[in-house]
């Protein structure tokens, strides 16, 4: 089986739904100061490829976690286009 990954790169200029701030990747750390070079990561969980759980709409609804990996793994067909 072939497994292709859908998932989109994350950057402070990708396409976020309407109304949501966009990701924010700013420096914390550098090689000159603190001997290594680290960035911290802001941004909305519906932002960027993701699933919507159903805890996303109701109120009774599973969170992902809740789920087997199983249930987001399955055939598909690849378009070139």
């Amino acid at each position: 089986m072939k497994f292709i990954d859908l998932s989109h790169p994350i950057t402070e200029a990708m396409p976020v739904y309407p109304g949501t701030q966009p990701p924010v990747i700013a420096p914390c750390c550098s090689h000159e100061t603190e001997g290594f070079m680290e960035h911290k990561l802001s941004m909305f969980t519906h932002t960027g490829t993701h699933i919507d759980a159903p805890l996303h709409l109701f109120k009774d609804g599973r969170s992902l976690d809740q789920f087997s990996i199983n249930h987001f793994i399955g055939p598909a067909i690849k378009f070139q286009l």
